[in-house]
């Protein structure tokens, strides 16, 4: 799947009016000169999944309407209509921070006095570590960052690095970017893994989200990684609030 791209359960093939009630799925816009597409597809267990009819709604016209719009959109394959798919869609701007620190550009329409929540958009940065040293070989390590995401208890891998050859001082410069809803309670933890061998531990580390974004005011600052002699992470986190009442209906 590309990025970007979410997919629902299938419905039993039987059906020829089905629904994904109950199901939702929130989707990351850096631009609102876009559109959302919508592909329909025949589910086979034994054969290519079969493009049914598409349909589509744009960005920008969410935009107009913080609420949540349910709209009949026509689904079409090749100029001819195939059917209509019943949607709800919303649009949740990102709000101004207190700290107006993030040098991300994200667009909304709506101006708005400066927000604090609980809810809200993540920029993780990853850009280094040093010092590692594997405990099983004495050879130069592939070095590779997993980040997860715990919430609550429950930790849910959320983004890998592309491995580095042959280094104890990987530079990934990798950034990933996620939605919050609860910031409170999550905690982001990092496993640094030698992915040639075995998959063997370089080091990890974890912190509540709320003390990396407030100990990160200034950018990515180096952080000693547990499991090793004196193995360090170079990483930071930047927080967009997104207004929480709008997320009550979802």
């Amino acid at each position: 799947m590309a990025p970007g791209t979410r997919r629902s359960r299938h419905i039993d093939t039987s059906l020829t009016i089905p629904n994904w009630i109950m199901q939702s799925q929130e989707i990351l816009i850096f631009s609102t000169d876009s559109a959302l597409f919508f592909d329909v597809f025949d589910h086979s267990k034994y054969f290519k999944n079969t493009l049914i009819a598409s349909a589509s709604i744009s960005v920008d016209d969410l935009t107009l309407i913080c609420e949540p719009v349910t709209e009949r959109l026509p689904l079409s394959k090749k100029g001819g209509l195939k059917g209509e798919l019943l949607a709800s869609v919303s649009f949740y701007p990102i709000l101004p921070s207190t700290a107006e620190s993030s040098t991300l550009s994200f667009s909304y329409r709506r101006a708005s006095l400066p927000y604090e929540s609980d809810v809200g958009v993540v920029h993780l940065t990853l850009d280094e570590a040093k010092d590692l040293k594997s405990p099983v070989s004495s050879r130069e390590a592939n070095p590779r960052a997993t980040i997860m995401l715990a919430v609550d208890g429950k930790a849910t891998r959320i983004y890998s690095t592309p491995p580095c050859k042959s280094t104890s001082e990987p530079k990934w410069h990798s950034h990933h970017t996620f939605l919050c809803t609860d910031k409170a309670s999550s905690v982001i933890l990092v496993d640094v893994s030698d992915c040639g061998f075995k998959e063997t531990n370089l080091g990890y580390m974890y912190i509540p989200l709320r003390d990396l974004l407030d100990r990160d005011e200034s950018g990515p600052r180096w952080w000693a990684l547990s499991g090793c002699q004196e193995g360090q992470l170079k990483m930071g986190a930047e927080w967009k609030p997104v207004k929480a009442d709008l997320l009550e209906n979802v």
